[in-house]
């Protein structure tokens, strides 16, 4: 496994890479040293055939988000080795593969964009129905009105002239849009599709048994909820004992 992890690193030397293994993504060597001083987690070690252990630390899959948006905003490039396979039907090592690159001008989840810097212009879908929240992602019906208006009429590559809209909030912004990528509509099925909808699958899975399990768990967990935040509406409510 450590070599499939060095020769990923290679390819991303420059990157702190987030190597999954099962529930976790971890790190090794430098990038555990550097990510478990930033994000302030513990710092482990593995036995990888050398004199000593290799430095290694990690972050829950789950809540990923949160500690690329610390790193991202420290200024570090963040690289997502992911796992391509079930490792229960893998045969021999489970293939991973890099999935993407998180820079501030790509990452695109609603915890990890910070309306108050600079984020290179990505668009967020913060429509709390839409499979499609926290990404930049829109069908034309999740877009604003104003902002639909001037995409139904462009092309891929095209931008729109400059004009003033509101955003949630009631604030006054001047737009522009370019539009970076278009998807025709089409009926999902198995011949082209099935990769997304499995995907699909595995993640409403996923959620799914973290919603039972912490559910489960509330009332026997103690965390601390800074009072800044304890009005917020929490997707598990019953955190706030009154």
């Amino acid at each position: 496994m450590m070599a499939q992890y060095m020769e990923t690193k290679k390819q991303y030397s420059d990157c702190i890479l987030f190597y999954r293994l099962g529930d976790f993504y971890e790190m090794f060597f430098d990038d555990a040293l550097t990510a478990s001083r930033e994000l302030e987690i513990t710092l482990t070690g593995k036995e990888c055939g050398l004199e000593e252990r290799a430095p290694m630390c990690g972050v829950p899959y789950h809540a990923v988000d949160s500690y690329l948006s610390r790193l991202v905003q420290k200024g570090y490039k963040v690289a997502i080795a992911e796992q391509m396979e079930d490792p229960k039907l893998a045969k021999g090592l489970v293939k991973r593969e890099v999935i993407r690159v998180v820079t501030p001008g790509t990452i695109t989840s609603s915890q990890a964009l910070d309306e108050t810097k600079n984020n290179f212009g990505l668009l967020l879908n913060e429509d709390y129905e839409s499979d499609r929240y926290g990404t930049a992602l829109f069908t034309m019906s999740e877009l604003q009105q104003d902002f639909a208006s001037y995409v139904d009429k462009m092309q891929v590559g095209d931008v729109s002239p400059a004009f003033v809209s509101q955003d949630a909030n009631g604030n006054t912004q001047v737009v522009l849009l370019k539009l970076k990528r278009r998807v025709a509509g089409h009926r999902a099925d198995m011949a082209t599709d099935f990769q997304l909808i499995k995907q699909r699958a595995l993640q409403d899975k996923k959620q799914k048994e973290l919603d039972k399990w912490i559910v489960q768990h509330q009332k026997s967990t103690y965390i601390r909820i800074s009072p800044d935040y304890q009005q917020c509406d929490f997707r598990y409510p019953g955190w706030i004992k009154k």
